[in-house]
């Protein structure tokens, strides 16, 4: 008899605390979430130069929400500060080139997630790139003599970007998890830019925080 009532409690307590636990998994949450971007622009040509960039590392932070819409599957937006670019260090014509190139966006990823078990989930969708500012920095040298320029100028560059954001994320525990991206981007950062101007893409490593 005793040990069909412990079984009992057993049984009641596991169901309680399983009800408890979907009810928590079930609801939107919003969190915080901040990582390292490490981005390239491609290659860009010009007057019959090409230039390829090398990855350059960058910040990015902001907020997302996990809003569950289906048995293992969630909406999750996310409204981010993203720092993108690329490096150059290359030599044309003997002119040795050697500058950065970091660009300031708000990205609006907004990708559904798809849990594989309670700890991994693969995710995937759509982003856009707000254009937010620029600074770009090059220093040539030829022999004995360099020259170094700096431009913040955003003139032809376009304000929105339209990408895509997937990978894979571990969760630690309900609240604290972390994901790897891939984000490239389908636009060139010009206006005027076809075939030929850069583009951004790369992955980022990020910390999220649910409240």
């Amino acid at each position: 008899m005793k040990k069909l009532f412990f079984s009992l409690v057993v049984a009641c307590v596991a169901t309680v605390a399983g009800n408890q636990t979907f009810a928590q998994a079930s609801k939107a949450r919003v969190g915080l979430t901040a990582g390292l971007n490490l981005t390239t622009m491609g290659s860009a040509t010009a007057g019959g130069l090409t230039i390829n960039y090398d990855y350059r590392p960058g910040f990015q932070g902001g907020i997302f929400a996990e809003i569950p819409v289906a048995n293992k599957i969630a909406f999750v937006p996310a409204v981010l500060y993203s720092q993108k670019g690329g490096n150059i260090n290359t030599v044309i014509n003997g002119v040795t080139i050697k500058g950065d190139t970091r660009v300031n966006y708000i990205d609006v990823p907004l990708l559904v997630d798809f849990k594989v078990n309670p700890a991994i989930s693969l995710f995937v969708g759509p982003q856009a790139a707000f254009f937010m500012s620029q600074k770009s920095t090059a220093t040539l040298s030829m022999g004995s003599q360099t020259a170094t320029n700096t431009s913040t100028s955003s003139e032809g560059a376009r304000k929105v970007i339209v990408g895509a954001n997937l990978g894979a994320g571990y969760k630690f525990n309900q609240d604290l998890g972390i994901k790897l991206h891939y984000i490239t981007d389908f636009q060139h950062t010009s206006e005027e830019a076809y075939n030929t101007g850069e583009k951004n893409s790369g992955f980022a490593l990020t910390v999220g925080y649910l409240f």
